[in-house]
């Protein structure tokens, strides 16, 4: 019986943290739905911003940035909160095998408590991630305060680089934002020079804020979608092998119970046969004793 119950505790035990895992699974699921939306939109906005700077080097040749920088700063984008699988700890990993393509010396910037925690190397600037889509923009806004506070102001001196390193669709990736690489050898020649009503390093200045914004942010959208994603794959697991263990829960508490009934079953056949043995039956050669006509011994 002890048995019996302590496996019954355990069963209402998983039975209440699967109802937990499931309603997190719930809130992943809704999560990347409305980031999804988020996405599309943001990256129509990075599209439009790259078009016009494609269309402005075009005419404007002397304007690209020299592809050669002083050094990089790596965003490394990761988790705010748990329970997406090793989501942060393969963003470490890439760290280590895909720093040599970032340029020396090299600053990073880590987005996400949970991924501050599974970091083990140096990092120069650290702030907090976003939990839902609508917390991207205060996240977005953190990020280009540490960027700007690490980017080197020296005049003269040679620009420096942006790089992110984030969760893309076939894993751990990173994306150089600066220098620009806008404007391939194989684009269509525009049938007519482009017209601008500013100055040519006004209109640079704008798009360059605009680009800086919008290219980040979608990263963030985007790293947030895989981080769902991920939470997604890691609470199916989680839910089927709890299913499992409350399978084998399950069989074992019938066992026990089936156990306790055998044993019940045996008491009472053992007290039946105590009963009707209890008074020992007369042997075969004694005679019954003697009594009046009456019927009185």
């Amino acid at each position: 019986m002890t048995r019996r119950r302590e496996i019954e505790r355990h069963i209402a035990t998983f039975g209440d943290i699967a109802e937990i895992v499931e309603a997190m699974k719930n809130l992943a699921l809704v999560e990347v739905r409305r980031v999804t939306g988020f996405i599309e939109a943001q990256r129509r906005s990075v599209a439009i911003v790259e078009d016009a700077l494609a269309d402005f080097f075009d005419g404007y040749p002397g304007f690209r940035a020299p592809p050669s920088t002083g050094g990089d700063v790596c965003c490394v984008v990761g988790s705010e909160r748990g329970f997406c699988g090793d989501f942060n700890l393969r963003l470490a990993e890439a760290a280590r095998t895909l720093g040599a393509q970032l340029r020396a010396p090299t600053r990073t910037v880590l987005v996400g408590a949970n991924l501050s925690s599974a970091w083990t190397g140096a990092a120069d600037a650290r702030c907090a991630g976003a939990s839902v889509a609508d917390e991207v923009p205060a996240t977005m806004a953190r990020l280009a305060e540490s960027i700007r506070d690490l980017m080197p102001a020296a005049p003269g001196g040679p620009p420096w680089g942006l790089v992110l390193l984030l969760h893309g669709e076939a894993g751990p990736e990173l994306r150089r934002l600066l220098p620009l690489s806008i404007g391939a050898a194989n684009r269509r020649p525009k049938p007519f020079p482009i017209d601008l009503d500013l100055d040519p390093a006004d209109f640079l200045s704008a798009a360059m804020r605009q680009y800086l914004f919008a290219a980040p942010m979608a990263a963030l959208y985007e790293s947030l979608l895989a981080e769902n994603q991920r939470r997604l794959d890691h609470m199916d697991r989680a839910l089927r092998k709890m299913d499992d263990r409350l399978a084998d829960l399950g069989r074992e508490r019938n066992r026990q119970r089936q156990e306790e009934i055998t044993e019940d079953i045996e008491l009472i056949l053992l007290s039946a046969g105590g009963t009707r043995t209890g008074r020992p039956a007369p042997s075969a050669g004694a005679q019954p004793p003697a009594t009046n006509s009456i019927g009185i011994p």
